[in-house]
């Protein structure tokens, strides 16, 4: 933004008197676009910015500091002006560099310069009454990028709200906006930059940004192109996104099915994406060997070497064929499939473990991937004296949640002392965290106040099955919990060791896990399935 001809004087003087009033004073080429050539420092102080980073981040067009929602209206604005000399008014919102929304109302006047160029100057001030009347208009925050067209989408400059949202260090020199777009996303993303750089226009959709300590934000997006070059990769292109509610619980509930499915057989759990020939670590429990890093996309190839390198001599040979790349990218391709291998992991010193990797088809373009450590009957990592069991215990996982003792059933008043103990049951033997456990019954990460709720929880559990004289069934060590699977009945154990088969009656059979049932959902659109269709056909 700069001055045109001998009037630095005239703006300057203009400019000061509409700051001073609280406002802002701008000229602007009306081109198509609204080109800024200049600003008086009551822009800048409204908006938050420096006057070199608001010319950075807009690339001098006006546009990019409007709220995506009100720039057709802005535009025809514009276009009324560059019609033919005369003036009007608008109002609109703009975004700040904090992401916080103002409404403001502008008068502007347009006239044709000298050069043949129609240009118009116009004062804007804070619109309150609007603000009053529609309490809402400005409750979103956004954030505002200027980027490049190529393959990574390389952020040349963000405003501070986009890096209070991805968790942005500001000390990283070259950053890339797919890094920060979960992976079912990019391709569609990737789409919307071809369609702007195409048709110079503006591209909204939904997607979900993950920030850089893996937190998900799903968001609307508007891409344009705001410098045109000869190729998509050098032009530049303003990228806005705003929350998306709607979309925000989807991903929510995606996610806490993905926990689901993580505690139903996986002590790890990867998602494949064949557009890209990745995979990445999208849940892992306490219990898990691997340590593969969290929602960091790796080259198939690489992360399958990591994983065979777990794997006894004797069993590499065929995992690597059960979960080689073209194998993984065929998966699914005639419809949903599941399938399973169990095998081997050996360390240096000879020593072997049984494990189990399953693979779940989601679409034809994403897969699930669970890695899991079966715990044998007197593993010594478990290692206890015979029990010695003096009551029949038996416990219903099929249909709704039961537990009985000598053929009477019990009743636990606490729901969520009921939900730990349907899961440590369905874990069979296998010590739940602490973490994993907080993750299944609320839901989310553990805090302050949720692991008091688990300890409560954890402490009725054993009260009530003090009371009817098993609380042996269940032990901890060090904050992990299990069932003790020698010492009950259970209509699930039997089924996964072919000695009873499914109930019948009363339609499809479910296993009762947390009084819950998941699905796998490709991408957003969830596909229901009961959870003994993943679990009971492994």
């Amino acid at each position: 933004m700069g001055y045109i001809g001998g009037t630095e004087a005239v703006l300057d003087a203009n400019a000061n008197f509409v700051d001073r009033l609280g406002g802002f004073y701008c000229r602007c080429v009306l081109d198509g676009a609204t080109r800024l050539e200049f600003a008086s420092q009551g822009l800048c102080k409204m908006l938050g910015y420096q006057k070199d980073e608001l010319f950075s981040i807009t690339e001098g067009i006006f546009e990019a500091l409007v709220h995506p929602d009100d720039r057709e209206s802005h535009l025809a604005f514009t276009r009324r002006l560059s019609m033919a000399e005369g003036n009007s008014s608008a109002a609109y919102r703009l975004i700040a560099k904090d992401g916080a929304v103002i409404c403001v109302h502008e008068i502007a006047v347009s006239s044709m310069g000298d050069d043949g160029v129609m240009r118009s100057t116009s004062i804007a001030f804070d619109d309150r009454t609007w603000q009053e009347v529609e309490p809402g208009i400005c409750g979103e925050r956004f954030s505002v990028m200027k980027v490049f067209g190529d393959r990574g989408i390389t952020i040349a400059c963000l405003n501070d709200y986009s890096k209070d949202l991805l968790r942005i260090d500001s000390r990283i020199d070259h950053l890339c906006l797919s890094d920060y777009i979960v992976l079912a996303d990019r391709t569609h993303v990737g789409a919307m930059f071809d369609e702007a750089y195409a048709q110079m226009v503006p591209v909204a959709d939904v997607c979900t940004l993950v920030s850089s300590v893996g937190a998900p934000h799903a968001c609307k997006i508007w891409v344009e192109c705001v410098r045109r070059k000869d190729t998509k990769k050098d032009s530049l292109f303003c990228v806005k996104a705003a929350s998306a509610p709607d979309r925000d619980v989807e991903f929510q509930e995606l996610l806490s099915l993905s926990k689901k499915l993580l505690a139903s057989f996986a002590d790890d759990l990867f998602e494949f994406d064949k557009s890209d020939n990745s995979i990445t670590c999208i849940a892992r429990s306490d219990g898990g060997v691997s340590s593969f890093p969290l929602n960091i996309r790796v080259f198939a190839d690489d992360m399958i070497k990591r994983l065979l390198s777990f794997v006894s001599p004797r069993d590499k040979e065929r995992v690597m064929g059960f979960c080689n790349c073209s194998r993984l990218a065929a998966l699914g391709e005639d419809g949903p499939h599941t399938d399973k291998i169990t095998f081997e992991l050996g360390d240096a010193a000879g020593c072997t473990k049984a494990a189990t990797l399953v693979m779940v088809s989601a679409s034809k373009s994403k897969s699930y991937i669970g890695f899991r450590l079966e715990a044998a009957a007197g593993d010594s990592a478990v290692g206890h004296a015979p029990y010695e069991n003096d009551h029949s215990i038996a416990v219903r996982l099929f249909g709704s949640f039961s537990l009985s003792v000598d053929g009477r059933a019990i009743n636990i008043r606490s729901e969520k002392a009921k939900e730990l103990l349907a899961l440590l049951v369905e874990r069979r033997g296998s010590f739940v965290s602490s973490r994993e456990a907080i993750a299944m019954l609320w839901e989310c990460e553990p805090n302050k106040t949720t692991r008091a709720r688990y300890r409560k929880t954890a402490s009725r559990l054993m009260i009530e099955l003090g009371r009817n004289g098993i609380d042996y069934i269940v032990e901890s060590d060090r904050g992990a919990r299990r069932i003790v699977p020698e010492c009950i009945e259970c209509d699930y154990y039997d089924y996964r060791d072919g000695v009873g088969g499914l109930p019948t009656g009363g339609g499809a059979p479910r296993v009762c896990l947390v009084g819950v049932y998941f699905a796998i959902g490709d991408s957003f659109g969830r596909v229901k399935c009961e959870i003994s269709a993943a679990v009971v056909t492994m």
